[in-house]
């Protein structure tokens, strides 16, 4: 359901948000606010299942729209991990190439 793919976009912004917090700073404020959100989504979504599974059209819709975005989400924050890790690897490789013998 939704709420997973909530919990994996927290789980994994919790992990990004200790990384990168300590020469980002301004963005240790947004990802607050960020968790702040999601956490209020968690709530919804635990309150909203009963609703879900009785065919409340309108949970219904508003819970597929949160599952979409969360795993958007989710991709965003896997895109910007891959590209740092990229970008770490291509500095130490051609720190590596471009070092006199």
């Amino acid at each position: 359901m939704a709420e997973s793919a909530v919990n994996a976009v927290l789980g994994n912004l919790s992990h990004l948000a200790v990384r990168e917090s300590t020469f980002l700073c301004a963005v240790t404020l947004e990802v607050g606010l960020l968790r702040d959100e999601l956490k209020r989504l968690q709530a919804y979504l635990k309150d909203a299942d009963s609703k879900w599974r009785s065919g409340n059209v309108r949970v219904a819709v508003l819970v597929s729209q949160i599952r979409d975005v969360a795993y958007e989400a989710q991709n965003v924050i896997e895109a910007a991990d891959y590209m740092e890790k990229r970008n770490r690897l291509k500095r130490g490789f051609m720190g590596a190439i471009s070092r006199p013998s």
